[in-house]
């Protein structure tokens, strides 16, 4: 999970009550967490349907996950792949900025950067762009630019060597837009798949 939106983390509800219900009791899934995310996940999107239970006390996150908590810039391994917690700027609860992830991969072959959604940050996300080899980066194609997502026309702006390894996701509708054309390696589309 990259932030608190539904459409990040929506099907964590099922998918926790799932696992609870028809595997062992003693087998919960890991889930790979900053604490403080997991304290406002919790509280603030899973408890209102997951808190209470027929005939058992409220539950807690830890009843449905084994929490595994990672720092900021923090790593994490699974299997022969390690990951990194990248915070990233995504949207502010009055002038609180609420957490927010993208996530650097590094297989034993290729370095991949997920930016999940995030506003356009080059001054904070360079040091990935350069570091991995593909970026899978949020974009916002509308006309006008989104407070909470980074826009087609501000990702034109960086260096021709970042945008030739980005893949652009998450944007609203295309505009007949040849992507390649300005550089980047594309957008990505549903059932594509990529070999890192």
């Amino acid at each position: 999970m990259t932030h608190q939106h539904a459409d990040h983390v929506g099907g964590l509800e099922c998918f926790g009550f799932m696992h609870k219900f028809l595997s062992s009791p003693t087998e919960k899934p890991n889930l790979y967490i900053n604490k403080l995310f997991a304290e406002k996940l919790w509280h603030e999107t899973l408890k209102g349907g997951m808190e209470t239970l027929s005939n058992t006390a409220c539950c807690e996150l830890s009843d449905f996950f084994n929490l595994v908590y990672c720092d900021n810039n923090g790593f994490f391994n699974w299997e022969k792949t390690q990951f990194q917690l990248i915070p990233t700027i995504h949207f502010y609860n009055g002038k609180q900025l609420k957490p927010s992830y993208g996530l650097m991969i590094c297989t034993p072959q290729t370095k991949v950067f997920i930016s999940g959604d995030t506003q356009f940050t080059p001054e904070l996300l360079m040091p990935f762009y350069h570091t991995a080899d593909i970026i899978f980066h949020d974009c916002d194609t509308s006309k006008y630019i989104n407070p909470v997502h980074s826009n087609f026309s501000q990702l034109l702006t960086l260096p021709e060597s970042i945008k030739q390894k980005m893949w652009l996701y998450h944007y609203h509708h295309i505009n007949n837009c040849d992507v390649k054309q300005h550089g980047f390696a594309g957008f990505v589309s549903r059932f594509q798949e990529f070999n890192i």
